[in-house]
């Protein structure tokens, strides 16, 4: 699995700079967002110690965004900035409903079954084109993490203020995949 970018309070990660292109400074990253559009709706990123880069020109490429900074005039200087992971306030986050949740507010929580028994605590997760999937740090010591689809067929209940995923019984037969 991927590593997780270092956690920022307020603000989400939406990408970690991966290359440098070019000889004029210009970098690629790899992005962390749903809509890669928004990348140009953000204007400043900030490093993990508050270091700002604004955002002079981008455009979406298939190895994720090639962005030009303000101030980054050269090859030199785009790889000194090779795996800075980049960060935007959370004020940019849509407003959620009611019912609704964050991907990443899932990291941490309990998973059980449907009878209480403990399954273990969700590791991290991502999208494999069809749907999310969740990697669990299973409960048992020395066993292997199992990876689930977080769809209705496997998830019946997630409770975000309590920490709890509830999972029906069947996510037993991922155990030994």
């Amino acid at each position: 699995m991927h590593k997780r970018p270092p956690v920022k309070e307020g603000f989400f990660c939406a990408g970690v700079i991966t290359a440098a292109h070019g000889l004029r400074g210009e970098v690629t990253v790899k992005l962390f967002i749903a809509n890669p559009q928004s990348i140009f709706e953000y204007g400043t990123l900030f490093s993990l110690d508050d270091v700002p880069f604004s955002v002079s020109k981008a455009k979406l490429t298939p190895k994720g965004a090639l962005i030009h900074f303000d101030g980054v005039t050269n090859r030199n200087e785009a790889e000194k900035l090779l795996k800075t992971y980049l960060y935007v306030s959370d004020d940019y986050l849509p407003t959620l409903d009611e019912n609704d949740m964050l991907l990443d507010q899932l990291v941490g929580t309990a998973v059980l079954f449907e009878s209480g028994e403990k399954v273990g605590v969700i590791r991290s997760h991502f999208d494999n084109g069809a749907h999310t999937v969740i990697q669990i740090k299973r409960a048992e010591p020395q066993t292997k993490d199992i990876l689930i689809p977080y769809t209705d067929e496997y998830i019946l209940k997630s409770d975000i203020d309590a920490q709890v995923v509830t999972v029906h019984d069947d996510v037993a037969d991922f155990f030994d995949l």
